[in-house]
């Protein structure tokens, strides 16, 4: 009975660090990805190298990060594959 849960939390870890980057992932590439995630988010025809990505944090299921635009700073997340990101205005 343990078998299928170790195999579900193995499946599950190698998704989340895919999506996220592994340790020893290229940190550009990931930040690429998050720049990306909140240009679609946003929608606000703003190009992806004029977002600033900081304060990234991920769980095995979701990720969370901050994206300063040229128009306002925004507080983001999405799924661990990036496929459904959202982005909120950030407080004052």
């Amino acid at each position: 009975m343990k078998t299928p849960l170790v195999i579900l939390a193995t499946v599950a870890s190698s998704l989340a660090f895919a999506a996220c980057g592994s340790p020893g992932a290229d940190a550009g590439d990931v930040h690429d990805r998050l720049r990306a995630a909140t240009v679609a988010a946003i929608g606000d025809h703003i190009a992806a190298d004029a977002v600033t990505i900081s304060e990234i944090s991920s769980s095995l299921t979701r990720i969370e990060w901050r994206a300063a635009t040229p128009g306002g700073d925004y507080v983001c997340d999405a799924d661990a594959p990036l496929t459904l990101p959202s982005c909120t205005p950030a407080a004052g």
